[in-house]
């Protein structure tokens, strides 16, 4: 999937290496999943027939929000239910997942018991996820509608203040670089940032310097922002 010129001003933006270098270095590939399972019988078999499957075709780790755990609204009006990141080591692991017959048998599990809308993004080149038991997530969708003022005011300095606060970006993703799997998914970019711990994304969140710029971003379009912590011990 290629990067569209908002997501390449974003890389030239933070700094992190030239863009010849970060070429060179083949992304993560993510499996992006918002919605509900109405069975929870049903998810359990699901989860017992797709984790050999997974493991098969390289996946790595995963993220999961729930909506009422560990998942909260901060703006906007998207109700996800529940988010969940599935990391490979790359785009095609991703894609030989998804298109496998075994899985594409096992989703038949999942089919009458489950409301989702799945997508396939391009992780960051060299960025080296945590997704640990402790770190933390913030979770844009952006319906951009002033990129002026969003490149000039907004992009260059939010990523100096996200690695202020150890924030990193995991996936920058324009819906032109977003591949439909299942469902629909928002006409709109998606971001993923991860924090080491809660206390970070929170004071990166709560910092004056970000509610300032976050006027800025509000103003440059339609914004819907969740945020993700570590889940309590079950």
């Amino acid at each position: 999937m290629k990067f569209s010129t908002l997501l390449f001003c974003f890389f030239a933006i933070i700094g992190t290496g030239s863009i010849a270098q970060a070429q060179q270095d083949e992304p993560p590939g993510y499996i992006f999943v918002t919605g509900w399972y109405k069975d929870a019988g049903l998810q359990r078999d699901y989860g017992r027939a797709v984790g050999p499957i997974l493991r098969e075709h390289g996946f790595e780790t995963a993220v999961l929000g729930l909506t009422g755990v560990n998942l909260r609204i901060l703006e906007g009006d998207w109700i996800p239910g529940r988010i969940m990141l599935i990391k490979f080591p790359s785009e095609g692991h991703a894609e030989r997942f998804w298109w496998s017959d075994a899985y594409q048998e096992a989703k038949k599990i999942r089919a009458p018991a489950s409301a989702l809308d799945i997508a396939q993004v391009d992780g960051e080149p060299g960025v080296k996820p945590l997704m640990n038991d402790t770190s933390a997530y913030l979770v844009f969708y952006a319906e951009i509608t002033d990129f002026k003022t969003f490149i000039e005011q907004y992009a260059p300095i939010a990523p100096g203040v996200l690695k202020k606060y150890g924030g990193q970006f995991l996936v920058r993703a324009s819906r032109a670089d977003t591949e439909l799997l299942e469902g629909t998914v928002p006409n709109a970019s998606l971001v993923v940032v991860e924090f080491p711990n809660t206390k970070a994304m929170t004071d990166f969140w709560t910092s004056e310097e970000y509610q300032r710029l976050s006027e800025i971003r509000k103003a440059s379009g339609k914004w819907s922002v969740a945020e993700i912590v570590p889940r309590p011990p079950q």
